[in-house]
Order: C-alpha cells, then sequence, then structure tokens
C-alpha cells in the first residue's frame, strides 16, 4: 500500500528498487509484488495512527533541543532505527535512471495507474504492468529498462551519513540561541547538540560578526545622542 498518488516522481526510484529487489533479493516465494495507490483523502494506513500519537505527544511537549527526545518519544509508540547506525542509504534514484526508460516511454500512463503490479518471465526477467483500475486487469506486462540495460546493472552508491550545515543557517540558528539563552548558550550542556553540529570555526565567525554588529550598532546610538 502506497501512501500516496502515482504520479509522484518517487515512484519510478520505488519501482526501480522494488525490481531490483524482487529478482536479487526476494524469497523464492514470492512470485509477484503489487503496489496500490488509494483514492487521496479516503484511506487510512495503520501508519497514520502511529503519527497521531507522536504528534499529540510532541504538542504537550514545548522545547525540544536535543534530538534523543524526538527518540525517545517516538519509541514509545513505535521502532527507532539511527541511519548509519542500523541502516544504510542508497542512491537509488541515480541507479533507477540510468537504466530505466523515462515514465513517459512506459508502455503504460504511470500517473493513471491505481496498481502497480511486477512480475517475473519464464526466464526470470522481470516485467511491470500499470492498471488504471482497482479490480480489473487490461493492461500488458513488459520490460521498463532502456535499450541494452538490465536490472542487474542497477548499482547503487552508498550515501554518506550527515550533510554540512550552511553558514546562513548557522548563523539564524545560532542568533536564536542567543536570543534564548545568551551569547554563551555554547557552555550550555543541554544545547551540545548544536555545538557540535556547527563547525566551530563557523560558530567563531558568527560570533565574531555579532560583536561587530553590536559595537556598530552602539556607536550610531552614541551619534545619535
Amino acid at each position: 500500500m502506497a501512501d500516496g498518488c502515482a504520479g509522484q516522481n518517487k515512484n519510478c526510484t520505488v519501482i526501480g528498487m522494488m525490481c531490483y529487489w524482487f529478482n536479487y533479493c526476494a524469497p523464492t516465494c514470492i512470485k509477484r509484488i503489487e503496489i496500490v495507490f488509494p483514492i487521496v483523502g479516503h484511506s487510512f494506513l495503520p501508519p497514520d495512527r502511529v503519527f497521531g500519537h507522536i504528534e499529540k505527544k510532541l504538542r504537550k511537549t514545548s522545547t525540544i533541543v536535543d534530538p534523543q527526545k524526538y527518540f525517545d518519544i517516538i519509541k514509545e509508540f513505535s521502532s527507532v532505527l539511527k541511519m548509519g547506525k542500523d541502516y544504510v542509504v542508497c542512491d537509488w534514484k541515480a541507479a533507477s535512471a540510468n537504466v530505466l526508460k523515462t515514465p513517459a516511454s512506459w508502455h503504460f500512463k504511470l500517473q493513471k495507474s491505481k496498481r502497480i503490479i511486477i512480475s517475473k518471465t519464464a526466464n526470470g526477467s522481470v516485467e511491470v504492468k500499470g492498471e488504471p483500475y482497482y479490480n480489473s486487469d487490461v493492461s500488458v506486462f513488459s520490460g521498463i529498462c532502456k535499450r541494452g540495460k538490465k536490472i542487474a546493472q542497477m548499482k547503487p552508491k552508498q550515501l554518506d551519513v550527515g550533510r554540512p550545515v550552511k553558514p546562513d543557517k548557522i548563523k539564524s540558528i545560532s542568533s536564536l540561541l542567543t536570543l534564548h539563552y545568551d551569547l554563551n548558550w555554547q557552555e550550555n550542556p543541554q544545547l551540545s547538540f548544536f555545538k557540535n553540529a556547527f563547525q566551530q570555526g563557523n560558530v567563531e565567525d558568527v560570533n565574531r560578526e555579532r560583536e561587530a554588529a553590536a559595537v556598530l550598532t552602539d556607536s550610531e546610538n552614541e551619534d545619535v545622542y
């Protein structure tokens, strides 16, 4: 069961990833995969109940300055897996784009599909079809790979964990922390996450710029009086 409509760009990547898993990783007892796109606004998935419980708990928490607090709250209602520790993330988007045709070249209209069905031929090749109806099968199976490409050629690269914080974001968050705590917020043990997340050099640059701005403001005030 999918959480969204068929026309979303991510579905091309999801289908490519599922084709690879089905062909090389799935248990032999699985004969086909069916992805169902429910009617938008008229469906309820089990995770929605979990999200509701989490949001209710978060609304009762006034301030969260440590990601561990989020983990603790989510753990009350579901399992928590940490990226880079419990699992890795691979670039399936690039891997799929290298092997699969663009959706506009597929033998069915992805945007109008209510169901996507992935199956195997007698020789083990993966084929896909999209059905525009929930209860009727009117489409045919066919391959969606580019000419000369095979699912086996998908070689997704593992992505690095974390992203560098942009200088503008550092300035914004540093100013916010200074406003709510003080200029020495980095010494507050509760804010160690932000201290570690920012590169120390960038934080010092932000502090110098803020101090320079304060001096300039004081100078302007003196000129006024």
